[in-house]
């Protein structure tokens, strides 16, 4: 039981550093959507 409890922390902790990388790419695509899209016009939002 103790493999399964190390395993469901890491996979706790994978999904929320993927929680928080998704959020600041988010907040950050944001702030620079006009810049962005000035320099590429051509790549779609993601």
């Amino acid at each position: 039981m103790k493999i399964l409890a190390i395993t469901l922390e890491t996979m706790a902790r994978m999904a929320l550093f993927t929680a928080v990388m998704a959020m600041s790419v988010r907040y950050f695509a944001q702030r620079q959507r006009p810049v962005t899209a000035r320099q590429q016009p051509k790549q779609p939002p993601a």
